[in-house]
């Protein structure tokens, strides 16, 4: 059953509609109201006891005139209505038709499935909710009054502005409210005190939920108790700038009413001693390679700003804009190590805190055929030490790991994980799972044809032939020469291998070199040199 409370007026249901006609000066006709809703329709009735005489009207600035009693204003705006008698002005009445705007109303939920409507309205003279069936309340400017459903979910009304002398012109408003059966207090999961301004203060708070249309207080606790909040909350993770704060400890708690029981339900106290960290907006800095861009994560303000500045390695700190939280920031090249210089400036222009960020960074150098040393530089950030970190190197799919155990490692490229070309990256993990990704290194897997130092061509079954393997395709051809640049040997069969002969006599002792030239399976061609010896047992 559906429950009425009068809490400001007298009166639950006004009486609008009055029989006074709106007159014209002279008093000749009359319109049912002079200000209304577009489309507002006027229906001329006429007063004089002139009889049979032709009567005329023109019903805006600049219209024709007409005998017709009735028209419509589609447009908003202040019209005058004229009479004319014989093509003689006689009599006018001044009209007012406006926009039919939704009504200015304030609802607030309570428990068990009431809400509290409060008119905030001043366009209209008074707002009228339907709630279905026979149930509708008419409010006077500012007056509250509460309503109770029967049950939660989506419940729907309609609400309409009322205007005195055109009951029921202007236009109805559908809108929905959800009611709750019970408020609840939320819970404060954090809470932080930064200065925004130089001895000016924002408090940001976390919180596990918020109930829409519910009256929320948030309270400081210090010397004094201080309200710093009093309404509705939207989001979780509400931000309250220009708060009065020492340096000294606190303690927040958020108060929630219930307004159609005068009752307040209390959260958890958050107490905490503020640092230099705690009034810090960097205190959720760190910086990670995307793709093309670099994300840099930073606390939320509310107001003053983050300067960025950013230099790769060798070069200088630029100017990278301003911004109010975490952004991505283009980069030229993937492979680059990238740094940050961060100026967090109050609204007055002021540096209050600096810092400096920088994703995992790596770079490799060659120690011999497809061998690298991998140095590493741990990411800079306010997360503190990573957890673990691992390396990937490969490309499209076929990758090999490996765990990274200090600032520079070994590794060998396999030619099962990508030619020609292998990308290396190192990934940090932290805690709550936050993964960290490094610079991404273009390495190139060198095609080698392996060829042993030496051989010992006396045929005693070991080591007879100087042989060549892993060459990529049959495309391919040997030279070997003397250590006088003569050539003894060549071959476009590189698995026959060379016998050591030379014109059916085993060469010299000695050193030789050779010349390989071969095509990969892309088709690239390639050339190999290098040096044997012979042996002569």
């Amino acid at each position: 059953m559906h429950k009425w409370i009068q809490i400001a007026l007298i009166f639950l249901f006004p009486l609008l509609i009055s029989a006074q006609q709106s007159l014209s000066n002279n008093g000749r006709f009359s319109i049912e109201f002079a200000r209304g809703c577009a489309p507002m329709t006027v229906k001329i009735t006429e007063l004089d006891t002139l009889g049979n005489v032709p009567r005329q009207y023109s019903y805006f600035e600049g219209s024709g005139v007409t005998s017709s009693t009735r028209f419509t204003y589609d447009t908003i705006g202040n019209y005058r209505i004229v009479q004319t008698i014989d093509g003689i002005l006689d009599d006018t009445l001044s009209i007012e038709v406006i926009a039919s705007l939704p009504p200015e109303i304030l609802i607030t939920k309570c428990d068990n499935f009431e809400i509290l409507v409060q008119s905030l309205d001043t366009y209209y003279d008074s707002v009228r909710l339907y709630f279905g069936g026979a149930d509708s309340i008419t409010l006077q400017p500012e007056q509250v009054i509460s309503y109770q459903f029967n049950d939660e979910g989506i419940q729907t009304y309609a609400l309409k502005g009322l205007l005195n002398n055109a009951d029921e012109i202007c236009q109805t408003i559908i809108q929905e409210t959800t009611p709750i059966a019970q408020i609840r207090p939320p819970t404060i999961l954090s809470a932080a005190v930064k200065e925004t301004c130089s001895d000016i203060y924002s408090l940001y708070l976390s919180l596990d939920s918020v109930q829409a249309e519910v009256d929320y207080s948030i309270i400081l606790s210090q010397t004094n108790f201080t309200t710093i909040y009093d309404g509705f909350l939207t989001t979780t993770h509400p931000v309250f700038g220009n708060i009065s704060f020492e340096l000294a400890d606190y303690c927040i708690q958020v108060l929630v009413s219930d307004p159609c029981n005068n009752t307040v339900i209390e959260s958890n106290p958050f107490c905490s001693t503020p640092s230099s960290l705690s009034l810090s907006p960097f205190e959720t800095l760190y910086s990670t390679y995307e793709g093309a861009s670099i994300y840099v994560n930073l606390d939320q303000v509310s107001s003053g700003f983050f300067e960025i500045k950013r230099r790769f390695e060798g070069g200088n700190f630029e100017a990278r804009g301003n911004q109010d939280g975490s952004f991505s920031d283009p980069i030229g090249s993937s492979a680059r190590k990238y740094f940050y210089q961060i100026d967090y400036r109050d609204s007055c222009g002021s540096v209050l805190f600096s810092a400096e960020t920088h994703p995992p960074l790596i770079e490799a150098e060659e120690t011999q055929d497809n061998d690298y040393e991998v140095f590493f530089i741990s990411a800079q950030n306010s997360l503190g030490a990573f957890i673990e970190a691992n390396y990937q190197v490969g490309n499209d799919g076929a990758f090999a790991w490996g765990e990274v155990n200090s600032n520079s490692f070994q590794i060998s490229l396999d030619a099962s994980n990508g030619v020609p070309r292998q990308q290396l990256s190192v990934q940090s993990n932290y805690g709550s799972g936050l993964q960290l990704m490094s610079n991404t290194l273009n390495l190139k897997y060198e095609l080698v044809v392996y060829v042993p130092n030496a051989f010992t061509p006396n045929r005693d079954g070991l080591n007879d032939k100087l042989e060549f393997f892993g060459a990529p395709s049959e495309n391919a051809s040997v030279k070997i020469y003397s250590q006088w640049g003569q050539t003894v040997y060549q071959s476009t069969n590189l698995n026959e291998g060379w016998d050591g002969r030379v014109a059916g006599s085993i060469a010299p002792a000695g050193n030789y070199l050779y010349e390989i030239l071969f095509e990969t399976s892309e088709g690239e061609k390639l050339r190999q040199r290098g040096t044997f010896v012979i042996i002569i047992n």
